[in-house]
């Protein structure tokens, strides 16, 4: 709640932002560990 006050959204934005902010977080974390295992060039950002 403080988060969406302080970004001036409605708390509902503030949970799809989030989730979507951890979701593309997460995608470059699998392909890191992917390119880790398959012994290619590691993807840097």
């Amino acid at each position: 709640m403080e988060l969406a006050k302080a970004s001036q959204r409605n708390p509902d934005q503030m949970l799809v932002r989030l989730v979507l902010l951890g979701l593309r977080v997460y995608e470059k974390a699998i392909s890191r560990m992917d390119a880790e295992i398959e012994g290619g060039p590691e993807v840097v950002s």
